[in-house]
């Protein structure tokens, strides 16, 4: 029946349409029409109290965001103003957000889609209200707020053109303080909106030569994501002459550009032309066009073009010759012909060691279709090569053909490597080995990694510290952990920040009191949590039982760390309730309201009963007693004022919706 679908296994025209039950095939329209539904409930609302509830308790539910955007969009079409003022009082009397920005999220979507926004019940307090949040996100350090705000308003363009929200913005701008005035025109960059008012875009084009650079730099980026509508003649003109002085940048950018122009350049004539070119008699010419091929990569992956670079391995120059290997491996897996591979095996005997290194590099980049008993044979003789870069380009091979590769004799060999005179060799063994993948997470490879960690190189220690972090988890012996651990304290910073990525790869396992610890402890110059230590938290705290298990302050603190980390998001709100009712622990309060934030969750009380509103559908939590709930209700009421999110309860109308 085109939008609806049967729940009847046996399809459909298999019996009466009409005495099937069927369902959406797009939920936008069960959206649409549960809106509908719903009008029709708030004229009758004397005789549908079961609808009235469910607006109360699930106007906060993130899975019926669309349905309450529909239901207020569709108010235009009601006979009277009555179901509008029913609905805003659903809206915004209690059951209330705590905290309030899914409140708030809710009361911009709502009010975007009132075709005739006047009507709205305390319309102008609410544009007030909004235009408040916003002036108090961008003069304060909140990011979050900030955030969620730029989120709801790129969908709400009509709002953002308010005279109210734009006079607020204009205010903004015109601050003396230019960290406020970078923080706005970055806000404005993010709403995204090509409809901004005259004004306020006049005001960004002001702000384009402004003496501070990073205003400036904000400038530039509000503009290029305003859209072509703002483009007006004094604008690009105004731009025009801005980018004038900022010729480092243009340069920059202007050659990223070149560089995919180039790329994108390489039609059918141009290929010919340098295919034509490798017959040229300078051998320059020849290395240079062997480069472009490369390049050019899968596009010039024709017969012809692999032929000629095949017949190039044979040139007698060792610039070409190694040109046309590097070439081939470019090209990559399309090149992975018996021939073109048995003519770089046969290259890893060439007398010169630069034409040996290219064509390990391009067996390499050929990767498992190279994976043949015949190469992995040999490029395991070739780590005996009595060149360094040599060995060393054969192990990142050996690496890159990855687990295929792993045989016995390539993993005792590479072993054997790691104690190679070269901290470059040894550094390669390294990391071909934690691509090896499980076959070579054996107790004498890990224990020789172990013995790694202590080398006086600084690259083979780092390259040491991604080994375990490739093989993860396999490899979170106690030893291990503890030598990474200790690597922590190393006086490399490369090595610390590579022992950092290790412990965060091998999960759940590192999850220890002396590994967090030392992990949270780790700064960068502004005193920030590093990113490198962020990136090892995220990991290891991928389930919220295992964060929830060190307690109230760890997560306070990461809450604190100044990153935005992923692993607060995955936290429980409903379960740090519950250990706040069953510990009656203020500390796990204050953690339920940071993550409440964080999460731009709802939580609201309805007599004794707490509704969260986290990832899915609505949790009811009995509060155990009244003293709880007081306490409960006070410290996130007094967090939503600090906050300036607290809109109150207004009751400047009066609806009987009982």
């Amino acid at each position: 029946m085109g939008i609806l679908k049967s729940f009847n296994k046996q399809g459909i025209n298999t019996q009466i349409e009409t005495d099937k039950d069927h369902y959406f095939v797009h939920l936008s329209f069960q959206e649409y029409f549960t809106a509908r539904y719903l009008i029709k409930a708030l004229k009758e609302h004397s005789v549908h109290q079961e609808e009235i509830k469910f607006i109360q308790r699930e106007k906060y539910n993130q899975r019926y965001a669309v349905v309450f955007t529909f239901l207020s969009g569709l108010f235009s079409e009601a006979d009277t103003n009555t179901c509008l003022n029913i609905f805003w009082d659903l809206i915004l009397t209690p059951p209330i957000d705590l905290v309030g920005i899914r409140h708030m999220q809710l009361v911009i979507s709502c009010i975007e889609e009132t075709s005739n926004q006047s009507t709205i019940p305390q319309h102008t307090i609410l544009l007030g209200w909004i235009a408040k949040c916003i002036e108090r996100s961008l003069s304060t350090e909140n990011k979050i707020i900030r955030k969620c705000l730029a989120q709801s308003l790129r969908r709400a363009p009509s709002v953002v053109c308010s005279q109210t929200v734009i006079n607020a913005i204009i205010h903004l701008l015109q601050n003396n303080d230019s960290n406020i005035r970078t923080t706005v025109l970055s806000f404005i960059s993010k709403i995204n909106n090509s409809d901004l008012a005259v004004g306020l875009v006049n005001l960004v084009t002001i702000a384009l030569d402004d003496k501070d650079a990073m205003v400036r730099y904000n400038a530039y980026q509000a503009f290029g994501n305003i859209g072509r509508k703002a483009a007006t003649n004094q604008v690009i003109n105004t731009l025009v002459s801005a980018l004038q002085g900022e010729i480092s940048s243009v340069i920059s950018n202007t050659s990223g550009a070149v560089g995919t122009v180039d790329r994108k350049a390489a039609t059918n004539e141009a290929i010919a032309k340098l295919i034509s070119a490798l017959e040229h008699e300078n051998e320059w010419m020849r290395e240079n066009v062997c480069q472009a091929l490369g390049n050019i990569g899968e596009k010039a992956a024709t017969n012809e073009v692999i032929n000629k670079l095949v017949g190039a391995l044979e040139d007698y120059s060792v610039s070409v010759r190694s040109s046309a290997c590097q070439a081939l491996g470019n090209i990559g897996e399309k090149v992975a012909t018996n021939e073109v591979i048995n003519k770089l095996v046969n290259a890893l005997e060439d007398e010169i060691a630069i034409v040996r290194s290219s064509a390990c590099r391009a067996l390499g980049k050929i990767g498992a279709k190279a994976a043949m008993n015949e190469v992995i044979t040999k490029l395991v003789n070739t780590l005996e090569d009595n060149s360094d870069d040599v060995r060393w380009d054969c192990c990142s091979a050996l690496g890159n053909i990855g687990e295929i590769a792993a045989t016995n004799e390539v993993i005792t060999k590479l072993v054997s490597t790691l104690e190679d005179k070269s901290e470059w060799v040894r550094s390669s063994a390294c990391k071909a080995l934690g691509k090896m993948g499980e076959k070579a997470t054996t107790n004498e490879v890990i224990t020789k990694l172990v013995s790694a960690l202590e080398d006086q190189s600084e690259r083979v220690r780092v390259s040491t510290c991604q080994a375990f972090g490739d093989f993860g988890e396999k490899a979170a012996t106690n030893e291990v952990i503890t030598k990474l651990v200790n690597a922590l304290e190393d006086k490399s910073e490369w090595v610390r920040s590579s022992a950092c990525g290790a412990l965060g790869k091998m999960g759940e396992k590192t999850a220890t009191n002396e590994v967090i610890t030392k992990l949270v402890n780790r700064r960068d110059a502004d005193g920030q949590l590093s990113s490198e230590a962020a990136y090892a938290i995220d990991d290891i705290f991928r389930l919220s039982a295992v964060m929830i298990a060190f307690g109230p302050l760890l997560i306070l603190k990461l809450c604190g760390s100044g990153r935005p980390l992923d692993c607060l998001k995955n936290v429980s709100l409903d379960e740090l309730i519950r250990k706040f009712f069953d510990t009656q622990d203020a500390d796990w309060l204050l953690t339920a309201i940071e993550i409440t934030l964080r999460k731009s969750a709802a939580v609201s009380i309805n007599e004794d009963k707490l509704m969260v509103y986290d990832n899915g559908e609505p949790i009811e939590l009995r509060v155990p007693n009244l003293k709880l709930q007081n306490e409960l209700i006070e410290a996130f009421t007094k967090k939503a004022k600090a906050l300036h999110l607290s809109f109150g309860h207004p009751q400047i109308y009066e609806t009987n919706v009982s």
